[in-house]
């Protein structure tokens, strides 16, 4: 319902009267249309004082602004009508329209039976006309939405089917409305909004669903009316496909905590002093390899790379191996993100003190408890994995 709506204006050139020579003399006439910005009629004015333009109103803009106002006009008459569900909100834009309905919900099929009706009226061709009345003589059971204080108040008539108070711009048959879609029905405002398009911009919108349903089709090797399906079947397949890899990783994070508990046991177990075992980098060592630092540290801390995890899967190794162990664990990752994880069951060190000191030599940003920290930025680190060992037994020791 556009009641008390302002009218819509639409872009306009201007276009000489004769001369294309600017000038502030009333008499002269001005300026070639293409050394005028866009802009309001009151800014024009300010500038071309005395001057005489011809403004030329730009069809195509001002009848799709038609289309969409008068399709408003019969949708939200359907809606009243067949659903006692009024517009208490309108708006034109660029790209499509809405109307803001004073109802709790709408379901599907009661928006199929209003666009059924609006386009009914639509393919009917009935007369769009206006018609003045002055303040005394308003007709009772004129649509409005919003008081009317003007002396003469102007109404958009659609046939006898609506009748609606609007200084608005319309179509002069229904027929020219070409086709009222709704696209989309959403919560609003405590009610429903409901968005669609008229004529030619239902037009465009439906070439473009069509264009890019028929090229999914086509990627998908299948016919239009099963490509639904099918993009269903893809998703589900994928979401399989990644329950299963979650639970692959998480089988074989399991395997490399057991083993990483082993080694740490081993190691201790041996006699051979406290030392950090660290997964092999490029050229250290072969895979599986320790590699150890004697520090003054005991039990021994485990430090290790272990490319690929993610921060949770960081956090679960490091809790599972410093309790097994009862000694501080550290784990990270250089790539696609840095990111280090430190448990202490003790408190000996101070989880949060060694990230801290993590944070200084490497970079990043963390937190946590005396028991638990992590540290981490968002980018990749500029260091190889034997420089991260050694800033984390640094650490260590602090």
């Amino acid at each position: 319902d556009s009641s008390a709506e302002s009218p819509q204006v639409s872009s306009a050139q201007l276009s000489p009267e004769s001369s294309s020579e600017l000038s502030t003399e009333p008499s002269a006439v001005s300026v070639a249309p293409e050394t005028l910005p866009e802009t309001d009629l009151e800014t024009l004015a300010k500038l071309l004082v005395g001057t005489s333009v011809i403004g030329v109103v730009d069809w195509n803009v001002r009848f799709d602004l038609m289309q969409q106002h008068t399709g408003q006009h019969i949708l939200s008459r359907a809606f009243e009508e067949l659903l006692d569900a009024k517009t208490v909100g309108f708006h034109l834009g660029e790209e499509y329209v809405s109307v803001d309905l004073a109802i709790d919900s709408l379901s599907e099929v009661d928006a199929a039976r209003v666009e059924d009706r609006a386009n009914e009226i639509v393919f009917s061709n009935v007369p769009v006309f206006a018609q003045e009345y002055e303040a005394g003589n308003f007709p009772d059971e004129i649509r409005t939405r919003l008081p009317i204080s003007a002396e003469n108040i102007r109404v958009v008539y659609v046939g006898d089917f609506d009748a609606c108070a609007c200084g608005g711009t319309h179509v002069t048959g229904s027929g020219q409305v070409g086709l009222v879609k709704i696209n989309q029905i959403d919560r609003a405002h405590g009610g429903v909004r409901v968005v669609f398009r008229c004529g030619g911009r239902a037009l465009k919108d439906y070439r473009q669903k069509e264009r890019l349903l028929s090229e999914t089709a086509r990627t998908l090797s299948q016919p239009l009316t099963a490509t639904p399906a099918a993009a269903i079947g893809l998703i589900e397949k994928a979401a399989g496909l990644e329950k299963a890899l979650s639970e692959t990783r998480k089988a074989l994070l399991e395997q490399e905590i057991l083993g990483m508990i082993r080694e740490a046991t081993v190691s201790t177990s041996s006699g051979s002093g406290s030392s950090f075992a660290c997964s092999p980098g490029a050229g250290l060592h072969s895979p599986g390899t320790p590699v150890s630092v004697p520090v003054a540290v005991s039990p021994s801390p485990l430090v290790r790379h272990l490319p690929g995890k993610s921060v949770e899967e960081l956090r679960m190794a490091a809790k599972r191996v410093s309790e097994a162990i009862k000694a501080p664990s550290a784990f990270f990752t250089i790539t696609p993100r840095f990111q280090a994880v430190v448990a202490s069951p003790s408190s000996e060190p101070d989880a949060r003190r060694v990230t801290a000191q993590i944070a200084a030599q490497l970079g990043g940003r963390g937190g946590g408890t005396p028991q638990f920290a992590q540290v981490g930025s968002k980018e990749p680190l500029q260091k190889g994995e034997k420089e991260v060992v050694a800033a984390i037994i640094e650490a260590l020791k602090v």
